[in-house]
């Protein structure tokens, strides 16, 4: 039966390890917080919380990444590496 999501959910150690198994850049407390008010606002109900967990912090890693990606992009286009607008340094 699907449940909303438990006021007490934690990471437990297994949980930890495969979190630290994966690469992820994100802080796994921080982002499982964030992750839990986003599952309460929306009332979410699940059979499995471990199991969305698992896909919610695939996704917040995902979603920071490709964040951070765009922004590389775009100071790139911009010539911002110094924090100053304005052409490439190797514009010619």
């Amino acid at each position: 039966m699907k449940t909303e999501l438990a006021d007490d959910f934690t990471i437990t150690e297994s949980m930890q390890q495969w979190y630290s198994a994966q690469g992820f850049t994100l802080d796994a407390q921080a982002a499982t917080c964030q992750w839990a008010d986003a599952m309460k606002a929306r009332d979410c109900k699940y059979l499995d919380w471990v199991a969305a967990w698992r896909n919610g912090m695939r996704n917040a890693n995902k979603w920071a990444a490709e964040r951070t990606n765009k922004q590389i992009s775009v100071t790139q286009r911009m010539g911002a590496s110094d924090g100053k607008y304005g052409p490439p340094e190797d514009y010619l």
